[in-house]
């Protein structure tokens, strides 16, 4: 929440509106992560037989755990997106791009909880090609050598650490995302888009073949538009 409202800052979108927007998203959050934990485990999950199928009273029973990190993001996306429409303050699509490095984060701070509590099961592993691990805590969730076989911890092998890797991907997709999207030296983002016009014109030049030889050099006008957008809205 903070680096999202952080980087909304920046567009010009007001603290309140940035706070109510982030208020909404985990909300939408904490709701979404709760759907998606019941669904998955609506037949049977660990420590509930049956499911919530069989077990209903359970669903509300968010305290005593069970939620889904996907279920969090797509919630907590619909979330704020609400919010966002309603006050017509926020720009939706810049607002989403403040929105991915905060979820990447978000997700890679929720990856240690996973890592503690063993969650993820994952293949063999033999090192040095992996993090390799084996779980011995008896209250685990995660795979050992030491838990009987047809126990669905069990792992005749050490297994690769993997979500710890998706925790890593997670803080590099910060790392890449912000300052794509929010450079922080100035005029980068329009240089960026000048280059980008450099190709497009390589692609689609604006200048006849005849002018291009002559000692005059074509100049863009301000109300260039490239082809495809000239098709597009029906010239022609």
């Amino acid at each position: 929440v903070w680096l999202s409202t952080k980087l909304v800052r920046k567009l010009g979108v007001t603290e309140a509106d940035a706070t109510a927007v982030a208020t909404w998203g985990v909300v939408g959050g904490i709701i979404g992560a709760r759907i998606f934990h019941v669904a998955d485990c609506w037949t049977g999950c660990a420590g509930i037989p049956g499911g919530y199928l069989a077990h209903p009273e359970l669903i509300p029973q968010i305290w005593t755990g069970g939620i889904a990190v996907w279920g969090a993001a797509i919630g907590g996306v619909l979330g704020g997106l609400i919010v966002a429409l309603r006050r017509g303050t926020v720009p939706i699509g810049a607002g989403a791009d403040a929105a991915a490095p905060g979820i990447s984060l978000g997700f890679a701070i929720g990856r240690i909880g996973d890592i503690i509590n063993g969650e993820h099961h994952a293949v063999s592993c033999q090192a040095p090609v992996g993090v390799c691990v084996d779980f011995t805590n008896p209250n685990t969730l995660g795979q050992g050598t030491q838990f009987a076989v047809g126990d669905p911890r069990y792992s005749a092998d050490l297994v690769h650490l993997v979500v710890a890797y998706d925790m890593v991907w997670s803080a590099l997709a910060v790392v890449w995302k912000e300052p794509m999207r929010f450079p922080r030296r100035p005029n980068v983002r329009r240089k960026r888009l000048e280059r980008l016009e450099r190709l497009e014109r390589l692609w689609s030049p604006t200048s006849s073949p005849s002018r291009r030889g002559s000692n005059s050099s074509p100049r863009r006008s301000r109300s260039f538009r490239p082809r495809w957008l000239a098709k597009s809205s029906g010239s022609g």
